[in-house]
């Protein structure tokens, strides 16, 4: 048999669920306790591990566990085990929207602080294309929505006057402005996005508080650098040009 992978997000509003929450409940039990012998894995996600969110049938036989940034200490033992603060595990110490796809891990080896992988949409289209062909699908026949360029959509969402603006205002103006495309982007997803482009995050003051962002100078030179780029690379190409 091939593995069967069920993976839910906010598992606490399928457990509260008044219809289906009791159904929900005996069936996450049962199956992460035989679900492993048969090939079955369920990877459940929630903000908060606590007896509202999973019952203590799954929370107590789950083994491999992974903690983003939380508040404090009594999050970290909720999510990790109780006594992992004590041992070290420190994921309340993650900075929001520097620290974005870093958590502490426990289950597969020794505890230890591990990053998810960052994808760009080259790569996402990669792995598009290697699901699609395992299916027998071709990419050309999926819709799938033109690329965005997140700097020239950020100076598109920037109001003037701004010198600096925070990673969550910058995030909500671009939901607003391209809910297509950024309708579910976080501050942290942003901060990554545009940190893969190797544009450091700042300590931004906007509207007399201090968080991090970016400034506008920091836009403005690297769309500078990426237009002398490529009118470089294009010259290299057609040495004869001009």
């Amino acid at each position: 048999m091939r593995p069967i992978v069920a993976l839910i997000d906010e598992i606490q509003e399928l457990m509260n669920d008044p219809d289906l929450g009791k159904a929900a409940r005996a069936a996450a039990t049962s199956v992460i306790k035989r679900g492993r012998a048969l090939g079955i894995h369920l990877i459940l996600e929630t903000q908060r591990i606590d007896k509202e969110s999973l019952p203590k049938g799954v929370t107590s036989n789950i083994a491999l566990r992974t903690c983003l940034a939380v508040p404090s200490h009594v999050e970290v033992d909720l999510a990790l085990g109780t006594g992992a603060f004590r041992q070290g595990a420190r994921p309340n110490q993650f900075e929001i929207g520097v620290d974005a796809g870093w958590g502490v891990r426990v289950g597969m080896g020794p505890m230890t602080t591990v990053r998810a992988a960052y994808l760009d949409r080259k790569t996402v289209e990669k792995i598009c294309d290697r699901g699609l062909s395992l299916r027998g699908g071709k990419r050309d026949e999926v819709d799938l929505p033109p690329a965005r360029d997140i700097l020239a959509d950020l100076i598109d969402v920037w109001n003037a006057g701004e010198r600096g603006q925070h990673w969550d205002t910058l995030a909500a103006r671009l939901a607003e402005r391209f809910p297509d495309a950024y309708a579910t982007l976080t501050a942290e997803a942003l901060s990554a996005l545009v940190r893969a482009l190797d544009i450091e995050s700042r300590n931004v003051k906007a509207g007399g508080v201090t968080r991090r962002g970016i400034y506008h100078a920091q836009l403005v030179q690297a769309l500078d650098d990426r237009d002398r780029s490529g009118s470089d690379e294009h010259d290299t190409e057609n040495p004869q040009a001009g």
